[in-house]
C-alpha cells in the first residue's frame, strides 16, 4: 500500500527536468539513481548480475506521460539479444505506436536508446529499467521533453 501511494505522488508531483547525455556502462548506475530519485518510490536493491537471456522474453507494459496531464499508457514489449546487445520493440496504447530501442544489460540494469516516428517526425528517447524477478521498473525521457517519467513491465513469456 505504501508503494501505491509513494507511486500516485509521485505521479502527480513537482517533475524534474534533466540534461540528455548518453547512457553509458559508465554512467548507467548513477543516471538510474538520479532519474528514480524524483520520484520518491522504493527501488529493489541490487539482485545478481543478469545475462541477456534472463531478460528476452514479451512483456506488457503500463506507464505514465512525462506531460502536464500525465495520462497513462498501456503495451507491450518485446527484448531479444543481438550480439552483446539488446533489441526492444515496443507497442504502446490503442495504435500500437510502434517504438525501437537498442541498448545493454549492466548487472541489472537494462539501458536502451530509443526512438518512434509520429506525424512524419522523428522522436528519440532513453529508458533505463531495474530488472526485478519477472518485472522491469524504469524511468525514460525523450530529448524534445526534458521530464522523465516511470514505466513499468511484467513478464509475459521468455524467448526460446
Amino acid at each position: 500500500m505504501r508503494f501505491i501511494l509513494k507511486l500516485i505522488r509521485s505521479l502527480f508531483g513537482p517533475k524534474k527536468e534533466y540534461t540528455i547525455e548518453p547512457l553509458l556502462h559508465s554512467n548507467a548506475d548513477r543516471l538510474f539513481q538520479e532519474w528514480s530519485s524524483g520520484f520518491g518510490i522504493s527501488i529493489p536493491q541490487p539482485n545478481r548480475p543478469l545475462q541477456l537471456a534472463d531478460i528476452s522474453g514479451n512483456y506488457a507494459v503500463k506507464g505514465r506521460n512525462p506531460n502536464a496531464t500525465g495520462e497513462g499508457y498501456f503495451g507491450s514489449l518485446k527484448l531479444e539479444p543481438k550480439g552483446t546487445l539488446v533489441k526492444a520493440y515496443w507497442e504502446i496504447g490503442h495504435t500500437r505506436q510502434p517504438q525501437h530501442g537498442l541498448g545493454f544489460l549492466k548487472d541489472d540494469l537494462l539501458a536502451l536508446d530509443f526512438y518512434y516516428t509520429e506525424e512524419g517526425t522523428r522522436y528519440y528517447g532513453q529508458v533505463i529499467y531495474k530488472v526485478d524477478g519477472d518485472r522491469l521498473i524504469g524511468f525514460w525521457r525523450e530529448n524534445h521533453v526534458g521530464e522523465l517519467a516511470i514505466e513499468e513491465a511484467k513478464l509475459k513469456n521468455k524467448l526460446v
